[in-house]
C-alpha cells in the first residue's frame, strides 16, 4: 500500500493505495480518522461492504463538521462529493455518492408526485 498526496478532493482508495489531501496534514485529527476510514476501505471485499462503511460513517458528527470545515477552507476537497470527476488517471466514480443521489433523486421525484 502506498499513501499519495492529492492537491483535490478529501481522500481516496483506489486499487490497493490511498490518495489523501496534502491540506489534510493541517489537521492531525481529521488526517487520523480519514486514514483509518480509508484503511477499512482496502480490508472490505465487496461494494456492498464499502457502503456499508461509508453509510456508518455518515453519522459521525463531529468529523462531518470537520469535514465540512475542511472543504470550506480548502474548496478542491469538495470533489469528495461528487459522484463522477475526473481526474489526471481519467474517469472515477464515488459509488457510496452515486447511491445517495439515486435515493435522494427518488425521494425528491416521489415526493413531488405526492404533493399533486
Amino acid at each position: 500500500m502506498q499513501l499519495k498526496e492529492i492537491n483535490y478532493g478529501v481522500a481516496f482508495y483506489c486499487d490497493g493505495n490511498i490518495e489523501v489531501n496534502k491540506n489534510l496534514n493541517k489537521y492531525p485529527k481529521l488526517y487520523k480518522d480519514v486514514i483509518k476510514h480509508e484503511m477499512q476501505h482496502l480490508k472490505s471485499k465487496s461494494d456492498m461492504q464499502d457502503l456499508w462503511i461509508d453509510f456508518k460513517d455518515l453519522f459521525k458528527i463531529k468529523k462531518r463538521f470537520m469535514l465540512i470545515g475542511f472543504c470550506l477552507l480548502h474548496p478542491k476537497a469538495l470533489i469528495a462529493d461528487s459522484p463522477i470527476y475526473l481526474d489526471k488517471d481519467g474517469i472515477k466514480y464515488n459509488l457510496f455518492n452515486i447511491v445517495l443521489m439515486v435515493i435522494f433523486l427518488v425521494l425528491i421525484i416521489s415526493t413531488i408526485f405526492i404533493l399533486k
